[in-house]
């Protein structure tokens, strides 16, 4: 059985595109991502990221990646 899915549109400025979040996101919350497309330049960047696993792991993914967009 196939675990639940979220897709999600993640943007991340210039400081942000040479951090590999991805990699710390997994490690740290235990999830699984799927990069659906994605546009990464020297200036900032995006993707359209399907994040699967544990709902509460998924939420605490979800709230690591809100962090970084926050001003």
């Amino acid at each position: 059985m196939s675990k639940p899915s979220l897709r999600l549109f993640v943007s991340f400025p210039e400081e942000l595109v040479d951090r590999p979040m991805i990699y710390e996101m997994v490690k740290q919350f235990d999830v699984i991502p799927n990069l659906r497309r994605a546009n990464v330049e020297s200036h900032s960047g995006w993707m359209i990221l399907e994040l699967a696993g544990a709902a509460d792991a998924r939420d605490a993914a979800i709230a690591y990646l809100e962090a970084w967009a926050a001003p």
